[in-house]
């Protein structure tokens, strides 16, 4: 509903409100000032008959008392006067079947039993009827006299009050509802219509116009903030515009940078883990050459040949896994198998170590959403470091569980989850090193042929699964915690 018609409508209920009360009060004043003035009248007569008969009655001049009573009708026209004794019989006056009996007859009844004045208007009738007194000398009530007088010119008089109050309430309604159709339309409704149009504009991107200002009113002070917020908005976009373009510079400079950044780390990575091995590998050829006549030592020297090649082999299979793994193909995976095929291929270098291992699954667990052969890689990667960091009689704790979801603005969306938690009982990680633990060719064991590619891999496949991976570590162990979607549905359709 328009602002104008809602503005109308309350206006004229507010008018109906006001003058309809106000015109009920004024009937109900004019009804209450009409009977009073009739009961008056009605009262003065009386008053001035009831004189006249007590003294007729006191002198016994019933003739008197016919003579006033009789001709009262030719003086007051709709006026009777009855005159009736104690027992409520007529002594003087019109018959009662030219007028209503019964109320006569009720007020001369009440008026002899009370002995005072009474007044009384039947409902429905048409006529006011009053009783009083009539007193001898000894002031002993000795009959009534009773008047009843016609009120229709009363009522005619409030039906002519009723209908001016209709007529005044109905032309403000007309008025007001007219007038306030014109002046909302005028003054609201046409500039909102404007207002909208021109937001509709400046949402579909055209910044150029604006609207016309009034000189006064508060009409003409929301178009002036209007454009001046239109002007403000060309200019933030000017600005945006010029920031986009700074920023799409200075992104492209960072790209630039991080390219030559992460080469030169894999340059460096490479150097370090390639060099020494052909540096063996140029050194056991030298001694080869010099050793053509002593098969026993051709025969080892070719041993360390080829297990330089081999490792030179593994590290370049290493880093072609991680620059180019194949698309994982998502499936619902019961996490435990994965994790007992790789704790099974483990026992082995896990008893040669002196390392015991245990595995704890939650009965309730629920398949995840993922690649089983790159799942049984994270868990190879983790374990495998876990065995490493342990000394000689330490263990290593698996343990697969339902993760609680987490909301949105969390690592991943607000779904199940599948956990795997991998606890070592080695002497923990520093702190120096933690924020590099998953940068590719970073190694703490390069004694031990570590070639700093297995947590990268983790945090790249983890990452493909929309997962998560952490780590908690203390001089007494360290934990790495890998959360997985579980297979729910939502998955499904987003990989779909």
């Amino acid at each position: 509903m328009r602002i104008s018609t809602r503005m109308t409508l309350a206006l004229t209920a507010a008018g109906l409100v006001l003058f309809g009360g106000y015109g009920w009060l004024l009937v109900r004043t004019e009804e209450r000032d009409l009977h009073e003035s009739v009961q008056r009248e009605l009262r003065l007569l009386g008053r001035s008959l009831q004189v006249s008969i007590e003294n007729a009655l006191r002198d016994r001049q019933i003739e008197d008392i016919l003579e006033t009573v009789e001709p009262f009708g030719g003086i007051r026209p709709g006026v009777e006067v009855r005159v009736h004794d104690l027992d409520g019989a007529l002594v003087a006056g019109p018959p009662l079947e030219t007028a209503a009996p019964q109320a006569g007859r009720d007020v001369a009844a009440a008026v002899i039993a009370s002995g005072e004045a009474r007044s009384l208007e039947p409902e429905g009738a048409d006529r006011l009827y009053l009783g009083l007194p009539l007193r001898d000398e000894d002031g002993r009530t000795g009959g009534v006299v009773v008047l009843d007088r016609p009120i229709d010119d009363m009522r005619a008089d409030l039906e002519a009050t009723r209908r001016g109050v209709l007529l005044s309430v109905a032309a403000f309604v007309a008025l007001s509802s007219l007038l306030g159709a014109l002046i909302g339309t005028l003054w609201i409704s046409r500039p909102l219509v404007r207002l909208a149009s021109a937001m509709r504009r400046v949402r579909a991107g055209d910044l150029t116009s604006g609207l016309p200002v009034s000189p006064h009113g508060e009409v003409g002070m929301l178009a002036r903030e209007f454009n001046a917020m239109i002007h403000d908005l060309r200019e933030a976009q000017a600005r945006l515009a010029e920031e986009a373009e700074s920023r799409r510079q200075f992104t492209r400079a960072m790209q630039e940078a991080d390219k030559l950044v992460a080469v030169g780390q894999l340059s460096a990575g490479l150097a370090h883990e390639i060099g020494g091995p052909l540096q063996v590998l140029s050194g056991r050829a030298r001694i080869l050459q010099r050793s053509a006549d002593d098969p026993e030592r051709v025969r080892k020297t070719a041993d360390i040949l080829v297990a330089q090649t081999d490792r030179i082999a593994h590290i370049v299979q290493q880093l072609l896994e991680f620059a180019r793994r194949r698309q994982p193909w998502f499936a619902p995976v019961r996490i435990d198998e994965p994790v007992r095929a790789v704790l099974d291929l483990l026992e082995h270098e896990g008893r040669g170590r002196g390392v015991g291992f245990s595995l704890a699954i939650s009965p309730d667990l629920p398949a995840a959403w993922a690649d089983a052969h790159q799942v049984q890689q994270v868990v190879l990667n983790l374990v495998t470091n876990a065995l490493r960091a342990s000394a000689q009689g330490g263990r290593v704790d698996v343990r697969v569980e339902v993760a609680p979801p987490i909301g949105p603005g969390g690592p991943i969306p607000a779904r199940a989850r599948v956990r795997i938690l991998v606890r070592d009982t080695g002497p923990g990680i520093p702190d120096e090193v933690k924020s590099r633990m998953f940068e590719p060719f970073f190694t703490t064991r390069a004694s031990e042929g570590g070639t700093g590619l297995g947590l990268a891999v983790v945090k790249a496949i983890v990452d493909e699964h929309r997962g998560h991976v952490a780590f908690e570590s203390s001089p007494a162990g360290t934990t790495f915690a890998v959360d997985l979607p579980a297979a729910d549905g939502k998955g499904e359709e987003e990989d779909a």
